[in-house]
Parts: structure tokens; sequence; C-alpha cells
């Protein structure tokens, strides 16, 4: 359990005055010793009483969303995005976490659940996608779909679409995809 007793004050009551001075293990050890607090039955007194679940919506949807570009721009991809356990604080973080359709306009395409998903929780907002083609020739016609979905459900709001085919793939890819020229 996180003892720094800066995290646990942010945690449980008090918040900086600069949220913007926060970074993203700030907001991490946050959650975590929060989560830590939650678990705890002695210590669990209601959430709604804690500064951090009294935050307003639009205040949290922007700190989500900076914690967003701060864990992707530093860690590693995996299959379930780091900053989806900021969700699981509270139901008023939950809340404001699946409402903000910024939050879930940046798609990265793990499966077709995910997409489907971030399609809908991103409302209409205009949309960054990026397609990460697996590198198994036979994994394209599990991928071809995806990427038809992307095209065909969301086309008038893609503002930028990256697609990532390796090099040794991309023949393969195109014949999978119908293109033979």
């Amino acid at each position: 359990m996180n003892t720094d007793p800066k995290m646990r004050r942010m945690a449980q009551d008090e918040l900086p005055d600069d949220i913007s001075s926060l970074t993203a293990e700030d907001v991490e050890s946050a959650v975590e010793a929060r989560r830590q607090e939650i678990l705890n039955p002695e210590t669990n007194h209601g959430n709604s009483l804690q500064a951090a679940c009294r935050l307003p919506e639009d205040i949290l949807a922007n700190l989500f969303l900076r914690y967003r570009i701060d864990i992707e721009n530093s860690s590693s991809k995996s299959s379930v995005p780091e900053w989806l356990k900021l969700g699981s604080v509270c139901r008023h973080w939950r809340d404001a976490f699946v409402s903000y359709p910024l939050l879930w306009s940046r798609i990265q395409v793990h499966s077709m659940e995910w997409l489907e998903l971030s399609l809908m929780r991103s409302k209409q907002a205009l949309l960054q996608v990026v397609i990460s083609c697996p590198n198994s020739i036979t994994a394209h016609h599990h991928f071809i779909p995806i990427y038809r979905r992307v095209l065909e459900s969301a086309a008038d709001r893609i503002q930028s679409l990256e697609l990532h085919i390796p090099s040794s793939q991309r023949r393969q890819f195109y014949i999978a995809a119908g293109d033979r020229g």
C-alpha cells in the first residue's frame, strides 16, 4: 500500500489547487491508494464523502484524458489499456469516465468488441484510429472485418487513421482485403 502522505491526502480529501501539476504517476498513486482504502473495511466510510469522488465531472474528464495521454506516451502497449483502471475508483468516477466522448475518441483497435465499445462511447467525437495488423498471415481474415468496420461505420468521423502492417505481410494483407493490384 502506498503510504506517501501527499498521495493519501489526495486520495482522501485534499486535492492540489493546480491539477495541471499532477503527473501520471501522481494520479496512478492516488488511484492505487484510494483502491486500497476502499478495499479496507476499517477505512471505507463511503466514497461519496471523499473529495476525489466529489470533483465535477468536467474536471475528472480532463484529468482522465491527460492521464490516458501520459500513459500512452510512456508505457508499452498491452491488450488491455492501462488507463481503464480509472473507471474503477468509485461510481462517480466511472460515470464521468464512461460518459466523456473525447476519452474514447482515440481508438487503438485491440478487438472487434473494443472497437464497438469505443465507437459507442465516443458518441459523435472526431476519431483518431490506430490499427495494427497482426504478424500472422492467417490472422488477416480476422483483421479485415475490423478494418472494414471502422471505415464503414465511422468514416465521417475519422480525423486520422494509422494502419500498421508489417512489411513482410503487406502483400498478403492486400490480397485478403481484395486489392489484387
